[in-house]
């Protein structure tokens, strides 16, 4: 039973994994448009940086688990080890 449970957490994490990463470059792309946009031609779009950040709070959301399951949230690892006797 553990076994399966653990197959559906890896894929899970997997599929959250990938879609992060189509997210990360897309914010990538919206925010180096907007820059070239705003520096060569004078133009800024208004809905870049909403969407960089929506998409940033997704990515954090989507990846807190998969950093959890590794061990590798400093943050909480931090308070954890501080309340250790």
């Amino acid at each position: 039973m553990l076994n399966a449970v653990d197959r559906l957490i890896r894929s899970i994490n997997g599929v959250a994994v990938k879609i992060s990463t189509v997210l990360m470059m897309g914010m990538l792309a919206v925010v180096t448009l907007n820059v070239i946009l705003r520096y060569c031609f004078g133009y800024s779009i208004t809905w870049t940086e909403e969407s960089a950040r929506f998409m940033m709070v997704w990515i954090t959301f989507l990846l807190f688990p998969y950093a959890q399951q590794r061990g590798e949230l400093v943050a909480l690892d931090f308070l954890v080890s501080r309340f250790r006797y």
